[in-house]
């Protein structure tokens, strides 16, 4: 198994981020993702690699006119996580992920990337903790919802920015 990611460029792949996508968030994300894969300003990424091949991660992002970006959305299957069922799995899927996600809005002219990360995600530390690892900055953190399985949820998000002209080719963050 692997955590190589590579750009979304064929049909199948984007039947693969709509698959993931269905495991990963609420129905009601799905008309969401289809308008982004459809948005000539948005790309994607897949990665990772199960038993069988399949690709168990990915993200979908956009890059603004205005050199800005947003992480639209970051998945990984959650029996990924799994070690009892994936002893053999490598770690560190959401961080390449993201890692060649700035990398690739930087490629296409973005000078920051915006990410939200939801309390109400059970990954929510961890997703937190490596926006910091990786040199995000936490602008705000603001009262909101969320609506899962049909049900309205209260929660906080938490809005990060990184700045990408400190995004070398080394990847080094900056504390």
């Amino acid at each position: 198994m692997t955590n190589e990611t590579y750009l979304v460029t064929t049909d199948q792949d984007r039947e693969d981020i709509a698959a993931l996508h269905w495991v990963c968030f609420d129905a009601s994300e799905q008309a969401g993702l289809q308008v982004a894969l459809d948005d000539e300003n948005c790309f994607a990424l897949l990665g990772g690699q199960d038993e069988d091949g399949q690709p168990t991660g990915y993200c979908v992002c956009r890059v603004h006119q205005d050199k800005s970006s947003i992480g639209l959305w970051y998945g990984v299957r959650p029996n990924r996580f799994n070690r009892n069922r994936y002893p053999s799995r490598t770690k560190g899927l959401s961080r390449a992920l993201m890692a060649d996600g700035l990398t690739e809005a930087q490629a296409r002219g973005a000078e920051y990337v915006d990410g939200y990360v939801s309390s109400v995600c059970r990954a929510s530390a961890i997703i937190i903790r490596m926006h910091k690892e990786m040199g995000y900055v936490l602008l705000d953190s603001f009262p909101n919802y969320a609506i899962m399985g049909g049900k309205r949820f209260e929660c906080t998000t938490h809005h990060f920015r990184r700045y990408l002209i400190t995004w070398g080719d080394n990847n080094e963050t900056v504390e």
